[in-house]
């Protein structure tokens, strides 16, 4: 998420978890999802193509689905308004991960977890934000970098990095 003219951020990006057909949650303690169990963890056709079409009523851009999420933009207001939350861009260099005031990449954090309103809840058990993207050498000494966050998670992204 590059801004390229150092202005206003790029709108926010999140991730929605979508509900399972089986009613496994994958927020369960012992909801460790496998090649061998992924399929329970797959929504139903109908529950993602409903979710697409309620985040889209309300405003949001869906681009990308799969049975197990979707991933989608939408202005900072309508996400403070939809989700109840007060949101905050970061931006910092994507090669160091350190604090970049003068451009670079964006992230966003909230101020608290975000609420799924119950018309969205029926379809979405959870939205986190996307973390922040990182490249690193990963023992490459610099060939061929990779991207990642690393072993920790980004703090109020609602991601721990697992």
């Amino acid at each position: 998420m590059h801004d390229a003219h150092h202005g206003a951020p790029p709108e926010p990006s999140a991730n929605a978890t979508l509900r399972p057909a089986s009613g496994r949650s994958r927020d369960e303690p012992d909801a460790h999802v496998t090649v061998e169990n992924v399929r329970e963890f797959h929504a139903a056709p109908e529950v993602v193509a409903a979710a697409v079409k309620a985040l889209a009523a309300k405003g949001f851009t869906v681009h990308g689905q799969s049975p197990l999420s979707l991933s989608f933009t939408g202005s900072k207001e309508l996400f403070e308004r939809v989700f109840n939350v007060t949101l905050t861009a970061h931006r910092y260099d994507p090669l160091t991960g350190e604090k970049s005031p003068a451009g670079g990449s964006v992230y966003w954090t909230a101020a608290g977890p975000l609420q799924v309103p119950e018309d969205l809840g029926q379809y979405i058990e959870r939205v986190r934000f996307s973390p922040p993207f990182r490249f690193f050498d990963g023992g490459h000494g610099g060939r061929g970098g990779h991207s990642g966050m690393g072993e920790h998670g980004w703090p109020g992204t609602g991601d721990t990095g697992n």
